[in-house]
């Protein structure tokens, strides 16, 4: 049985995650929050999901509570203006913490990102033996207002690695 080094194994991460990150680009979603009239801030990702022809926003419900607090947008254009999201999230909240929102059909083919057919959606998540798992979005840290680019430039950050079992200190509020 061939074993690899942890060095090696760091280098195979370190490429899965660039080459899946030039993968899902397209298909995030930068969701921000409108401080004013020509300033936003970032409140959360999501992902650009086709679902009946329609295309919507799959997130998170935490991000997507933050309409709560005013208007959301989401970008679809690398520094371009952002598009306000207009109707109602539906939501499951904690332990599942979902949301899913329409967003407009002509905003949409407007802007330079794809949606992933809901039928490439799995019902359940189940890993293969040794597979390498890719989570990617915007954290909140990689985003500002930028003069130069005249709005909110957020920088996605994609990470990958294997599922383990999880240790004993397990804690759902802070692990995944």
């Amino acid at each position: 049985m061939n074993t690899i080094s942890e060095d090696d194994w760091a280098k195979i991460c370190v490429n899965v995650a660039d080459q899946m990150s030039t993968y899902t680009r397209d298909y995030i979603a930068s969701v921000s929050i409108e401080v004013s009239p020509t300033e936003g801030r970032l409140v959360g990702s999501g992902t650009y999901l086709e679902l009946h022809g329609q295309p919507y926003i799959l997130t998170n419900e935490h991000v997507a509570r933050e309409q709560l607090k005013g208007s959301l947008a989401h970008q679809l254009k690398n520094g371009e203006y952002a598009f306000q999201i207009t109707n109602p999230f539906q939501t499951l909240s904690y332990p599942v913490d979902a949301a899913i929102v329409r967003i407009e059909k002509e905003h949409f083919a407007q802007g330079e990102r794809r949606a992933i057919p809901s039928t490439k959606i799995k019902e359940r998540f189940v890993t293969a033996n040794q597979e390498l798992l890719c989570i990617h979005g915007f954290p909140s840290e990689k985003s500002r207002m930028s003069a130069f680019v005249g709005g909110l430039l957020s920088r996605s950050i994609a990470y990958s690695t294997q599922e383990i079992n999880l240790p004993k200190s397990y804690d759902p509020a802070y692990f995944f």
